[in-house]
């Protein structure tokens, strides 16, 4: 993140709401008001009385007025304290760097920022992290504001805790006969039940979690029904002889009576399902159901949700996946740990994200049997770290078996950090099978490799190498070959590169292992051209390609170095053709590094003479290795080229390099590919110099009435100019304007 600058759009930003909003237009104007006046503000209460949606809201209403964004962070899902800042830095953009602290990162990047509103949700079960985290980040970054949400407040100095009361009774009818009319269908309440919801809602102590649950069963009861169910005896919960809160001890009676009213196949289910933490799917459902009971598991499943006990949702139009409120999860979790079945059912799910992840890497062990799909589990992102969690407190290899499958995806999820710590740890409890180790050891070395650290890379490559030889196990030799050579290629030893390449291959054919032959031959490719030998380095890329048995991972990185090839020859139009092959590659799932394409995109740009695209994009991939913790091209590749970025530069007015980088860190994805790819001199129709004005603002990201304002002219009048540029220009979106406005400026100085 640039100093002084504004957060770009992220995985925190505030979570759309798909329900209504009930009752608290007071409440949330107080916030509001709080929000200015309390650096750090709590928002206090027992589960289920509505903190979450109070706060989403709060923070959804100040979106726009907060100049350097609003981040959500949910806190929920992670078990670790330590695991609070990176998830922090994450929502932030803040990316990890070796050997350095995260609340240190996030203190340099927000500490002369613009304000930032931070909010961290589901705070109760890591409060002692959260508290040491606010308090420092509130202290050292005078911009920054953080709303918390939590059972108790955090504890610290300067915080402002805020309670969170009921709903009155009038909302709270509201959200009933709202969440009833969901759950039941067209049907409405009649009048005659207007006093029986308000008896429901009173019971229910107003609170909105338990008031959703509870109008769910409108499906199957009428009104007067559930409320004999709540008033009959044994519906409400004893307080346990601890001065339990009323509300919490409704919140639990609204969830136990929702229990105990499912059949008893469906209560296992219920306690099962808790092992999940966020979002899962039905695979996941009946492995931790067990064998005998997963033919069953979609009935008792379906039960779950009619019950509103476990939510579904579509996800972008494909596969259902579930998940449990909070704090839904945690009585089902108490459940399950009263009957004593937990360790077993958390056993079955280590095995089936241990499965899933061991399907999906790019050399299983021994050998995986399909190309690598990464960025498939990003969705179970939670579960395996609760799985990895779980599995690293066994006495087994579980935990480092589960961490070294993890290795790609610690990488593509930008947990290089944690994920090296944590195989390290695993690593030094040790493990009697050696060929496991040689695995994770290699595994731990890429990791390394990729913070930069090539000396660890090395030793523990080398370790690699070494247990695989002693046992004779030519696969594992080959894996930990050409990891060692792309280890001394980006290091500057291209004679030891070549050296371990050659060898990986020759081990490669001998054994018949094609999918280590495809990497053995990227390696060598990439020696090549650094090597200054550019017909071999493309020999080696074409062998990858037809080797590479559907490996998208492969695919991509043998066409970024056929890119590279042209590029030496300086063929262009190979360049283009390479580079779309590329891409391809990448939005199928190719787990490599945006920054990769970028670099190579970079010489296409720089070659055709488009300086204001070249210095866009270098403004773009210096904003993403910052935030994603990509790592630079090996220096050996890009100081060839670093006469063309010169020229660049001294092809633009001075005055303008700076607001063409800026503009590069700004633009969205989509926008920096449809700039590269814009064909050098493409003819557009001419805008009169108001349409050009009006382009330029629309691309600036400002709105109609905000033109207006700024132009002096009327909203009226922006429309009308809004629709000739899309006719003039073919185009049918304001997106579509702005990458016009992109490519137009690759070939002629931006209006001024």
């Amino acid at each position: 993140m640039g100093m002084g600058g504004s957060l770009p759009p992220a995985g925190g930003t505030v979570p759309a709401q798909l329900t209504r909003f009930f009752g608290r237009d007071a409440e949330v104007a107080e916030l509001l008001r709080l929000v200015d006046e309390e650096r750090l503000l709590t928002l206090v209460g027992a589960p289920g009385c509505g903190k979450t949606r109070l706060a989403i809201e709060v923070a959804a209403r100040l979106a726009s007025r907060v100049a350097g964004g609003v981040r959500f962070v949910e806190l929920a899902p992670i078990g670790d304290p330590v695991l609070v800042a990176p998830t922090v830095g994450a929502a932030l953009d803040v990316a990890e760097q070796p050997g350095r602290p995260m609340v240190d990162l996030l203190v340099e990047a927000l500490g002369d920022h613009d304000p930032v509103l931070v909010v961290l949700d589901n705070c109760e079960h890591v409060v002692d992290a959260v508290a040491a985290l606010a308090q420092r980040l509130v202290a050292a970054c005078p911009a920054v504001s953080v709303l918390a949400t939590s059972r108790a407040a955090l504890g610290v100095r300067g915080e402002r805790a805020w309670r969170v009361p009921p709903l009155d009774v009038a909302a709270a009818v509201e959200l009933f006969e709202d969440r009833a009319r969901s759950a039941s269908g067209a049907a409405d309440l009649g009048p005659a039940d207007g006093a029986v919801v308000e008896e429901i809602c009173a019971r229910l102590g107003g609170l909105p979690l338990a008031v959703e649950l509870t109008a769910a069963w409108t499906r199957v009861l009428a009104p007067g029904q559930i409320l004999d169910r709540l008033a009959a005896p044994g519906a409400a919960v004893p307080g346990s002889g601890r001065a339990r809160e009323l509300r919490q001890g409704t919140m639990a009676a609204a969830v136990d009576w929702s229990y105990r009213l499912l059949p008893t196949e469906a209560q296992r289910m219920f306690q099962r399902v808790s092992v999940f933490v966020g979002s899962f799917d039905l695979d996941a459902v009946e492995a931790v159901t067990g064998r005998e009971d997963a033919a069953a598991a979609l009935g008792w499943l379906t039960v779950l949700v009619d019950h509103s006990l476990v939510l579904a949702t579509r996800v972008a139009g494909e596969q259902m996946r579930y998940r449990m409120l909070e704090p839904v999860r945690q009585h089902a979790a108490a459940l399950l740990a009263e009957v004593g079945d937990g360790d077993a059912v958390r056993r079955r799910h280590v095995d089936h994200y241990l499965d899933l992840v061991e399907r999906w890497h790019v050399v299983g062990f021994p050998g995986s049997p399909q190309p690598v799909r990464v960025h498939l589990l990003v969705e179970d992102g939670a579960n395996l770290l609760a799985a990895f969690e779980w599995a690293r407190g066994q006495p087994s290899d579980l935990g480092l078996r589960l961490g070294a499958a993890l290795g790609d995806y610690f990488v593509h999820v930008g947990r290089v950090n944690d994920g090296r710590r944590w195989l390290d740890e695993a690593l030094a409890k040790g493990t009697d099978d050696p060929r496991l180790r040689s695995w994770a050891l290699r595994e731990v070395g890429g990791l390394a490799w990729r913070q930069g650290d090539y000396a660890s890379a090395r030793a523990q490559d080398q370790e690699a190498l070494d247990i695989a030889s002693a046992i004779g196990d030519p696969h594992l030799q080959a894996a930990a070959l050409h990891s060692l050579a792309f280890v001394e290629l980006s290091a500057g030893d291209v004679a030891s590169a070549l050296d371990h390449g050659h060898k990986a291959l020759d081990l490669t054919r001998a054994h018949g292992d094609v999918r280590t032959l495809g990497f053995a031959e990227l390696a060598l490719g990439w020696a090549s051209y650094a090597q200054d030998d550019p017909a071999a380095g493309d020999e080696h890329m074409r062998a990858a390609l037809e080797v590479d048995q559907g490996d998208l991972y492969i695919t991509g990185q043998a066409h970024l170095g056929l890119q590279f090839g042209a590029c030496l020859a300086g063929d262009v139009d190979a360049q283009r053709t390479h580079l779309v092959a590329a891409l391809e590659a990448m939005n199928d799932g190719a787990p490599f590094h945006r920054t990769d394409w970028l670099w190579a995109a970079l010489t296409l740009t720089a070659h055709e003479g488009r300086s204001y695209t070249t210095l866009r994009l270098l403004g773009a991939i210096g904003a993403m290795e910052r935030s994603q913790g990509a790592t630079k091209a090996p220096a050996q590749f890009t100081t060839l080229f670093a006469p063309l970025f010169e020229r660049a530069v001294r092809d633009v007015r001075p005055v303008l390099v700076e607001r063409l980088l800026d503009q590069g860190r700004q633009m969205p994805w989509d926008a920096i590919v449809a700039d590269i790819l814009a064909e050098p001199g493409a003819d557009h129709p001419n805008l009169t110099p108001r349409e050009h004005e009006i382009a330029g603002l629309v691309a600036e990201g400002l709105s109609n009435p905000a033109i207006a304002h700024k132009l002096t002219i009327s909203r009226r009048t922006v429309e009308s100019h809004i629709d000739h540029i899309k006719q003039k220009l073919e185009l049918d979106s304001r997106n579509k304007i702005l990458v016009w406005v992109l490519q137009e400026s690759s070939h002629s100085a931006p209006p001024t």
